[in-house]
């Protein structure tokens, strides 16, 4: 209910204050839905704009419209329940002309040419004409332009000649839009960068909900495994072809690398990626790991104790002569931007599967990397059903922590040396405590990633934050509200440290980064139960646990 509510106030508000029409109320729609609340992502909304232009009615209204709807569906509450949401946003920001028009439609006419009313609307319409400018800004991203050379430049033509035909011609908008959309249509036919990748041949294109890098065609003899650019928008990092080893090759198979399936004797970097193959019966397939020192399963400790698993040395400087003895079917590490390669490794003809989940923007959409994995070793079916149980008790969780009232404000980490690296409001983080029922106090930060702020600007920011969230790793013992004091004496200034509403997680004796990345939902449980424990009745902390004096 409290969601409802929230979209009746916010559009609302735009109804209000949204003089100028449909296109002015666009940087006002966008702030709220997309900056302050998330509700939705940048390319939701851009999407939204477009379906909004296309289809009858006024651009504005339409977009509340379709807001209301996805913001509901994306909050975990079935489709009937968006219907609901759409009725919601479209009543709420129609609501307010047709209480205003009623009240002053009697009156304008008579007292339009009074020099006060006069005065009024001689500000008004510029200020019109700026919110529909902003409106264009708003749309002027990358989102809608691109980021590759080839795609900029169509854009940037398609712009320009839809500007001209509209403005000095006058062609009907609705026709500019075909074609517009036509054009791009036949621009990305062939071009093997292309934004949505789309497979080298027909093939059976696996729904992936959430994972915005990632794409699954399961072809006659092979699946074809797309991983894109995090950092280059519209191109392909890697394509792999994962063909049954009990098989011959197929004939005709598209350009990319082989990796025969399952694999038997894999070199994996990360202990998060071991985590979910011993959760998939997978492990005896792991011949060697990297960075031996952080991994905390059993099984993996075992086998380097008694040989059965290799220790390869450092991820950063893998021992070679180690690798060419294991002689790995695959090696599982994770890409990095301007990273210029592997090394020597990328020398030994060894398949390298770069595991680009940790760059995804969404818990589920990380956690549904698991059916790549799981199609890696031959755990598709487990893989499938795994993911299943997560989403579910996700989206379960989420939506009942949407419905709860009081949302807590939320501070999290700690200063490290001279910066502050907080959760950007589009990063996992960000999302989980939206998810999770509380207010983050940098939800307004736009970046997906850690965002270094001065001490200073967390505290004056911050300082008085409901929770405080820390990490740390400490492997004698945990961490105290005098060590916190003594490591940085501002610290005690803030609400949360004088109320001792202070929760620390010791990566040191949990296994937070391995547990979390494949389970957001137990992560998400977690902070439920923190933000709304009466949710969550009896719940042990797995994670978070109260700060000792």
């Amino acid at each position: 209910m409290t969601l409802f509510l929230q979209l009746f106030y916010t559009f609302f508000k735009i109804g209000l204050f949204g003089f100028g029409g449909g296109y002015a109320m666009l940087s006002m729609i966008q702030g709220e839905v997309v900056t302050k609340y998330h509700w939705l992502n940048s390319y939701e909304f851009t999407d939204i704009v477009a379906m909004s232009q296309m289809t009858p009615g006024p651009i504005g209204i339409n977009s509340a419209t379709y807001v209301g709807y996805t913001a509901i569906v994306n909050a975990g509450f079935p489709h009937w329940a968006g219907i609901a949401g759409s009725i919601v946003s479209t009543s709420a920001v129609v609501l307010p002309s047709f209480i205003l028009m009623i009240l002053i439609s009697r009156f304008f006419l008579k007292y339009q040419q009074h020099p006060v009313i006069a005065a009024v609307f001689s500000g008004l319409r510029p200020g019109v004409v700026g919110l529909l400018a902003a409106a264009a800004l708003v749309l002027m991203n990358h989102e809608n332009f691109g980021t590759e050379t080839r795609q900029v430049l169509i854009s940037i033509l398609l712009f320009g000649g839809t500007f001209v035909a509209s403005y000095r011609y006058k062609v009907n908008p609705i026709l500019l839009i075909c074609l517009c959309g036509a054009i791009g249509l036949l621009t990305s036919c062939g071009n093997g960068a292309s934004t949505h990748h789309t497979p080298t041949a027909e093939g059976d294109t696996l729904e992936l909900r959430y994972a915005r890098q990632l794409c699954l065609v399961e072809h006659e003899g092979y699946t074809e495994a797309v991983v894109r650019n995090p950092w280059k928008e519209g191109e392909r990092l890697q394509t792999y072809l994962l063909v049954d080893k009990r098989h011959p090759l197929p004939d005709g198979l598209p350009q990319g690398t082989v990796v025969r399936v399952p694999l038997e004797r894999s070199l994996v970097y990360s202990s998060v990626h071991l985590s979910l193959l011993d959760e998939l019966n997978a492990l005896p397939a792991v011949g060697g790991v990297c960075d031996a020192s952080y991994i905390q399963l059993s099984a993996v400790t075992e086998g380097l104790r008694h040989g059965s698993v290799a220790d390869c040395g450092s991820s950063l400087n893998p021992d070679l002569e180690r690798i060419i003895d294991l002689r790995p079917d695959a090696v599982l590490l994770s890409p990095f931007e301007n990273s210029g390669g592997y090394g020597r490794i990328d020398q030994l003809g060894i398949p390298l599967v770069e595991c680009a989940d940790y760059m995804e923007t969404s818990p589920l959409g990380r956690a549904e990397w698991m059916r790549f994995f799981g199609r890696l070793y031959g755990k598709a079916s487990p893989a499938d059903t795994l993911f299943a149980i997560v989403e579910r008790e996700y989206l379960t969780l989420k939506a009942a922590a949407q419905r709860a009232s009081d949302p807590p404000t939320v501070l999290s980490e700690l200063k490290n040396g001279a910066a502050w690296y907080v959760p950007g409001g589009h990063s996992t983080v960000g999302q989980l405590y939206q998810d999770a029922g509380a207010r983050y106090v940098f939800a307004h930060l736009t970046q997906a990633g850690s965002v270094a702020l001065s001490p200073e600007t967390v505290l004056d920011q911050a300082q008085g934050a409901d929770l405080w969230l820390i990490k740390y790793h400490q492997s004698r013992t945990d961490k105290t509200y005098r060590e916190l004091a003594s490591d940085y004496a501002p610290y005690s200034r803030f609400e949360a440290f004088r109320q001792r509403r202070v929760f620390g997680c010791n990566t040191a004796r949990t296994a937070f980064y391995e547990e979390t990345p494949f389970h957001p939902e137990m992560l998400l449980k977690e902070l439920v139960a923190l933000f709304h424990p009466s949710l969550v009745p009896g719940y042990t902390a797995r994670y978070y646990h109260p700060l000792a004096e």
